[in-house]
C-alpha cells in the first residue's frame, strides 16, 4: 500500500510517494558517489553506470530508480520501515554529507593509478600556484588547502566505511524491485481472482488491457472448473511473459480468450476413473513438453528445438520463482490442519446413533466417509446450510435430500450429495489406483492437493472398506484425519497397497 503522510488534515498519498521517490532518487546519487570511491571494481562499475546514464538522461535515470525502490517498498512486506529509514537518511541530511565527501576523496586521488596524490605531487602544485602568484601569503593558505584534502579524505574514508551497508540496502532494494516488476502480472492477475498473493496486502490496478486480460483468465478458469480443469493465473501469465520476452509486440490483446484457454487445456491430462468417467489431472511434465511441441512451436515456427525446450523449462521456472516470491511453495503441503475437527470420530460424540438413510446403520457403524467428508468442509472453511457442522448435522442434512444410497447399497454416501450442506464444496471425481506403485499414489495425491484439491481416499481395498480424510503431506508423509482412529500417518495405519481410490472435491 502506498504510504500516507498528512496535508490540511487529509491523508496525501500521491504526494507522499512522490516525495519518497525523488529522496530516493537523492540517495541513489550519493551512494553512486560513495560506490566509486571505494575503488571495488564492481561498486565503482555499478557508480559510474548510474552517473553515466543520468547524464545521458539529465538525471531521469537515476529518479526512475528511485521510483521503482519506492514502488518496490510500497509492495514488499517490511517496505515502510525500510522508506522511513532512507527518507530519514536523506532529510538529516547525512546522504549528501557522505556523498560529497566521497565525491571529494574522489576528485583528489591520482586517477591515473587510483591512488591518492603524493606530497611530491602536492608539491609540485603548490610550486606551481606560487609561480603564477606573487602573494607570498599563498604558500601558507596552500598547505591549509592540501591539511584540508587530506582531511577530507580521511572522513570520507570513514564515510565510505559507515556507508557501504545503505549501498547493500540499495542493491537488494533494486533487485526487489527487479523481480516485482518481472511478477506484476502474476500478482495483478493472481489478486483480481481472488488467489494466493503471500506477503502483498495490496497490489496497484494495471493498465486497461492488462485488466481486461485478467479477466479474460477468470473467464476461462471459471468455465474450466466446471470441467474440473482447475488452474492457477500465474501459469497463464508464465506462458505470457515468456513470449512477450522473445517478441515484445505480443501484447496482451494477443493473449485472447481461445489462446488463454488453449494453454490452460494444455496443462491437463485425460484419465478415467472406476465408473469410467474422464478426469483431469495437471501434469507439469506433459504441460512444459506441449509448450515446446504445440504453444511455442506454433507461435515461432522457425524457432530450433533447443530454444523452444529452453523457452517451456524457463516457463516453469517462472512459475516457481513466483511461488517463493510470494512465500507460497506448491510442493510443500504441510499444511497440516489445528482445528476442532481433527478430533471427529465415527465412534464417539453425540452423533455415534445417528442413522444413514434407510440403511439402519450408525454412523460409528458405517459412517467413515461422511464423517470425512465433513472434516474436510469445516478444513475449508467454506460456508454451509447447517449450524454447526459437525459428522451429526452433515448426516441429517444428507438425509432430508436422498445423500445416501439405496438397495444393494444401503448406506452408502452420495458424494455429489455433499453440496447441499456446502454449496461452494463440489464433488469433482472418483480415482481408481489400486493397481499403481507406491510412488504413483503418491505423486497422484500431490498432485490432487497441489491443485487445491480435498481428497478423501479408501485405505483397506480388498480386505474391506474404510475412508480417511487426507490432511496434507510431510516429507513424503501422508497425513490423515482417520474418522476410526487416532492415527494420522496414512501408511504406517495402513498398508499402502491397500490405498485403493482418491475422491477429490473443489471449493468453487
Amino acid at each position: 500500500m502506498a504510504y500516507q503522510a498528512k496535508r490540511n488534515g487529509e491523508y496525501d498519498l500521491e504526494q507522499q510517494e512522490i516525495s519518497s521517490a525523488e529522496k530516493n532518487a537523492n540517495n541513489i546519487r550519493n551512494a553512486a558517489n560513495v560506490a566509486i570511491a571505494t575503488n571495488n571494481p564492481y561498486a565503482s562499475a555499478a557508480g559510474y553506470a548510474v552517473k553515466a546514464a543520468d547524464k545521458i538522461s539529465g538525471g531521469k535515470a537515476s529518479e526512475d530508480l528511485g521510483k521503482a525502490i519506492s514502488k518496490a517498498n510500497q509492495m514488499t512486506p517490511g517496505g515502510k520501515y525500510l522508506q522511513d529509514s532512507l527518507d530519514m537518511l536523506n532529510d538529516s541530511g547525512i546522504s549528501d554529507k557522505v556523498g560529497d565527501a566521497a565525491f571529494a576523496y574522489h576528485k583528489y586521488v591520482d586517477h591515473a593509478n587510483k591512488q591518492p596524490k603524493t606530497e611530491e605531487q602536492n608539491k609540485s602544485k603548490k610550486s606551481q600556484l606560487n609561480s603564477e602568484n606573487s602573494n607570498n601569503n599563498n604558500d601558507d593558505n596552500l598547505e591549509g588547502e592540501f591539511q584540508g584534502k587530506t582531511i577530507i579524505k580521511k572522513i570520507a574514508v570513514i564515510s565510505i566505511i559507515a556507508f557501504l551497508p545503505l549501498i547493500l540496502i540499495f542493491i537488494i532494494i533494486a533487485s526487489i524491485a527487479s523481480m516485482f516488476t518481472n511478477f506484476e502480472d502474476a500478482l495483478g492477475s493472481s489478486y483480481i481472482n481472488n488467489e494466493t498473493i503471500g506477503g502483498f496486502v495490496e497490489v496497484p490496478e494495471n493498465t486497461k488491457e492488462a485488466q481486461k486480460f485478467y479477466k479474460q483468465i477468470a473467464e476461462v478458469k471459471e468455465e474450466l472448473a466446471q470441467k474440473g480443469m482447475i488452474f492457477e493465473s500465474v501459469k497463464i501469465i508464465a506462458v505470457y511473459n515468456t513470449i512477450n520476452n522473445e517478441n515484445p509486440n505480443f501484447t496482451y490483446a494477443k493473449m485472447t480468450k481461445n489462446k488463454i484457454e488453449e494453454i490452460a487445456k494444455a496443462m491437463f491430462k485425460e484419465e478415467k476413473d472406476s465408473e469410467g468417467q474422464i478426469i483431469y489431472i495437471y501434469d507439469q511434465e506433459l504441460f512444459e513438453k506441449r509448450l515446446k511441441e504445440e504453444i511455442y512451436r506454433k507461435q515461432f515456427l522457425f524457432y530450433k528445438e533447443n530454444k523452444l525446450a529452453e523457452m517451456a523449462k524457463n516457463t516453469i521456472q517462472y512459475i516457481n520463482d513466483y511461488y517463493a516470491y510470494v512465500g507460497e511453495n506448491p510442493s510443500n503441503l504441510g499444511n497440516i490442519s489445528s482445528g476442532t475437527y481433527t478430533s471427529w470420530k465415527q465412534y464417539s460424540g453425540p452423533w455415534t446413533n445417528i442413522k444413514l438413510g434407510n440403511s439402519g446403520k450408525s454412523i460409528s457403524q458405517i459412517g467413515c466417509a461422511a464423517t470425512s467428508v465433513s472434516i474436510l468442509i469445516a478444513k475449508s472453511k467454506t460456508a454451509t446450510t447447517v449450524t454447526p457442522l459437525n459428522p451429526g448435522t452433515f448426516v441429517e442434512k444428507m438425509n432430508q435430500n436422498g445423500g445416501f444410497g439405496a438397495g444393494a447399497c444401503q448406506g452408502c454416501i452420495n458424494w455429489a450429495k455433499a453440496t447441499v450442506v456446502a454449496p461452494s464444496f463440489r464433488y469433482v471425481g472418483k480415482m481408481s489406483v489400486i493397481t499403481n506403485t507406491k510412488e504413483q499414489k503418491l505423486s497422484t495425491l500431490k498432485t490432487l492437493l497441489e491443485q487445491g484439491y480435498y481428497v478423501v481416499a479408501e485405505v483397506k481395498g480388498n480386505t474391506g472398506e474404510h475412508w480417511v480424510a487426507i490432511d496434507g503431506i510431510q516429507q513424503n508423509n501422508i497425513i490423515m484425519i482417520d474418522p476410526g482412529s487416532t492415527s494420522t500417518n496414512l501408511w504406517q495405519k495402513y498398508s499402502w497397497q491397500n490405498t485403493s481410490t482418491y475422491v477429490y472435491y473443489r471449493v468453487v
